[in-house]
């Protein structure tokens, strides 16, 4: 019962709802979509298909069969109340698409924030929880990431310890915690992109080793940033967790999760390869590049 949401606009209690299998007549398939009544309709009926079966040559039995969307009416204006909403720089609001790359934890703080610097609206689901079963409440995510053409190419599910007892209604101080932790570490993350292709750049064009200045060709970005992220990502997932605790609440997060990628960037290039004087002079580079996150978070 908890994980049915409660909508954030107001909604009227005498309109019949039901859910599109439960409807008393089949639908109009030329007409527009039903209104998105509550709950029924808004979780289960605000997309509809068409299904063509193509039968045998005895019309026993189906042999084939298409599908696809069975209206050309605009989608009603809606979002699923399980999904953050990521504000683009045209103002509007968008649902955050699954991604197999990005860890639960990195959404973290869109669940405890209202509004997450303006920038992303938790799922409204998680708006009106009772405030005595907070501390014991986790959250589950599934994801299905899926290409151009609609296949599903990954699954996957994760699940949080019990964080809404940190939901800025009930504890501002560690939701705030939370927010800074995460932001630095996607701050740490970026620079480390930045500094492993920028090393893999140096250490393999002699003019990019004495320029000022070192102009990067994304189509060209090197081995080193794709095996320092996968190093990163799950330590600074360690070090994001172990940041949760209240007593840490004044802790910057910034010199942890620096020392995290400085030993992701070093495992990247490898012992064999630092011993090389080009790659030594890359990863001097940077390695600065990465500490000067320290100065600016001073």
């Amino acid at each position: 019962m908890l994980s049915i949401p409660l909508p954030d606009d107001a909604t009227d209690e005498d309109v019949a709802d039901a859910c599109p299998w439960e409807a008393t007549n089949l639908p109009d398939p030329l007409g527009p979509p039903e209104a998105l009544t509550w709950p029924g309709r808004l979780l289960t009926g605000r997309f509809r298909h068409a299904v063509l079966l193509v039968p045998s040559a005895d019309h026993k039995e189906v042999v084939d069969a298409y599908i696809t969307w069975s209206t050309h009416a605009p989608r009603q204006a809606t979002h699923d109340p399980y999904l953050i909403l990521d504000r683009g720089n045209d103002g509007q609001l968008r649902q955050r698409e699954a991604s197999s790359t990005r860890a639960l934890w990195r959404d973290v703080d869109a669940l405890l924030l209202k509004d997450a610097g303006h920038q992303s609206l938790r799922p409204p689901s998680l708006n009106s929880l009772p405030p005595r079963l907070r501390s014991r409440l986790s959250v589950r995510a599934y994801g299905f990431a899926q290409d151009g053409q609609q296949k599903d190419t990954t699954w996957f599910e994760a699940t949080t310890p019990p964080i809404l007892q940190w939901q800025e209604e009930a504890d501002v101080r560690m939701a705030r915690h939370m927010s800074r932790c995460h932001q630095a570490a996607e701050a740490v993350g970026s620079r480390l992109d930045y500094a492993a292709r920028l090393a893999w750049k140096i250490a393999n064009d002699a003019t990019a080793a004495s320029a000022a200045k070192v102009k990067l060709d994304a189509k060209k970005p090197g081995p080193w940033a794709k095996a320092a992220a996968g190093r990163y990502w799950p330590a600074a997932e360690r070090e994001f967790w172990q940041l949760a605790d209240p007593e840490r609440c004044d802790t910057p997060p910034m010199p942890s999760l620096v020392k995290a990628a400085l030993t992701a960037l070093d495992d990247a290039l490898g012992p064999v390869n630092r011993a090389d004087i080009r790659v030594a002079r890359a990863r001097t580079r940077a390695r600065a590049v990465l500490r000067s996150l320290l100065r600016s978070d001073t």
